[in-house]
């Protein structure tokens, strides 16, 4: 993603009458400017929801049980805009096209349909992932700022996130951990209250109700325990079963008693199976997620085979912004 004119509106959405050349509609040029202010933060696609994920109901501690792992209030685009299901697939109808499975998706040689964007619903997951047509957008947008439309400076940043990702890098996600920054990542973990998560420091999995003071005392014992590093995460797991299932007032003693016992060959996992078993599911679904943006990526159409399929308006009005001077 080249162009990002779109990404500097904040809070306030404002109605920029010229997109609607490309978005069709006033709805249109709304939706274009925030897609375009994820996509500034993750160029090679994400993840959204439609509409708030109702709890599944409450544990036997009272807490609230996620009806999605991944979903936290107001990661969803009825929240976002303040609108119902059926305004945002209207307003999403007239810059792309949604794709009613990820076979779908894969299966056509152009996912775009010569539009702006697209979607696709991975029925699995059950979560919708969006992406941007770089090419036909951002030769628009050139021209649109060539132009004057705009001339606002595109060094601000905004706070809110999407889905737990924030702006670090044009590089894409290889797994949820590098959704956040680097020396400090997080994913979700579902044991027994499903709202706790665990924290990853320099290739190791702490339980997440740890400060980072007790999370430098633990890393501590680990290395002078002299307990081998290959058992190093799977204590650490235990300790973070251990404290999804009830309060540990000192954590860095509950795992030194842990690895005393690895130590003396007496440990065996218990509820550290289940923590374990979550993150490797999860580090196999992000691979497969990555593989399904490579795929994506590899079909990417030129800019003249783009402005070919869209309607001889849209096409004849952006090839007469570029010039004769030749696509690129």
């Amino acid at each position: 993603m080249r162009n990002r004119v779109l990404s500097i509106f904040q809070a306030v959405i404002p109605y920029v009458k010229e997109l609607r050349a490309m978005a069709g509609s006033m709805e249109g040029c709304i939706l274009m400017q925030q897609l375009d202010y994820w996509f500034a933060l993750k160029p090679d696609g994400f993840y959204k929801f439609l509409e708030p994920v109702k709890p599944k109901g409450v544990d036997a501690q009272g807490n609230l049980i996620p009806g999605h792992r991944l979903y936290r209030p107001g990661d969803s685009w009825c929240e976002e805009l303040n609108c119902t299901p059926h305004e945002f697939r209207r307003m999403f109808d007239a810059v792309g096209v949604r794709w009613n499975s990820k076979r779908e998706f894969m299966n056509t040689d152009d996912p775009f349909v010569g539009r702006g964007y697209c979607s696709y619903v991975d029925r699995k997951e059950n979560l919708t992932h969006y992406f941007r047509n770089h090419a036909l957008v951002d030769a628009f947008l050139d021209q649109f700022v060539a132009d004057g439309a705009i001339n606002l400076s595109i060094s601000g940043k905004r706070s809110t996130d999407i889905g737990g990702l924030k702006p670090q890098s044009s590089q894409k996600p290889t797994s949820i951990e590098q959704r956040l920054p680097p020396e400090i990542n997080t994913t979700t973990t579902n044991v027994s209250s499903q709202k706790e998560s665990h924290v990853v420091l320099r290739d190791l999995t702490f339980p997440t109700q740890t400060s980072q003071a007790e999370r430098k005392s633990i890393q501590a014992v680990l290395e002078s325990s002299g307990m081998d590093v290959s058992k190093w995460q799977e204590v650490l797991d235990e300790l973070t079963g251990a404290m999804l299932n009830r309060t540990i007032a000192n954590p860095v003693g509950f795992l030194r008693g842990i690895a005393e016992r690895a130590i003396s060959g007496t440990f065996a996992p218990e509820r550290g199976i289940a923590v374990a078993q979550k993150r490797m599911a999860e580090a196999a679904r992000s691979q497969e997620v990555a593989a399904t943006e490579k795929r994506f990526n590899e079909k990417s159409l030129p800019i003249d085979a783009v402005l070919a399929r869209l309607p001889a308006a849209t096409s004849a009005f952006l090839s007469r912004k570029i010039g004769d001077g030749g696509l690129t």
